[in-house]
């Protein structure tokens, strides 16, 4: 997780990030920089309904400056309580404050997971392993997702 957040903005990079956990059954952001205890998305939800900044605020977890956090629930189960029309007003609402949202989602991608990615996001980057990942598993996500 350190990689992907240089250790200190530079001048260049003046830039305010956040890395969104939309795996919502098993996401693991939390778990890489040992934050388990902090608050998540099934928090955010249950607590209030979303209409400013300032309702988010205190469920970002602030991991460096200009860099913040917003974790998938802590159980598997909270997944349920959570509806794309949530995430979506979110992402909205906090693309007025961040320069980038980087999405973290589920290994394979359902398709409500590539509409979401497709109407909201301005680009996907796909992780595979190679050696690993089959060459028809790539194909496959790639038809999901449509032409560039």
């Amino acid at each position: 997780m350190h990689n992907f957040f240089p250790e200190a903005p530079d001048e260049k990079f003046n830039k305010k990030v956040l890395l969104m956990d939309l795996d919502l059954q098993f996401g693991d952001i939390a778990l890489m920089v040992n934050k388990q205890s902090e608050l998540t998305l099934k928090e955010l939800y249950d607590d209030n309904s979303v209409k400013s900044y300032e309702d988010v605020s205190p469920y970002l977890y602030k991991f460096k400056q200009g860099y913040d956090m917003l974790f998938a629930p802590k159980d598997p189960e909270s997944a349920e309580y959570i509806n794309k029309d949530q995430i979506i007003e979110t992402i909205s609402l906090l693309k007025k404050h961040y320069d980038y949202i980087v999405i973290d989602t589920p290994s394979v991608l359902g398709a409500a997971d590539v509409n979401l990615i497709e109407e909201h996001g301005d680009g996907l980057l796909m992780a595979v392993r190679a050696g690993k990942t089959r060459a028809r598993s790539i194909r496959a996500a790639l038809e999901q997702l449509g032409p560039a």
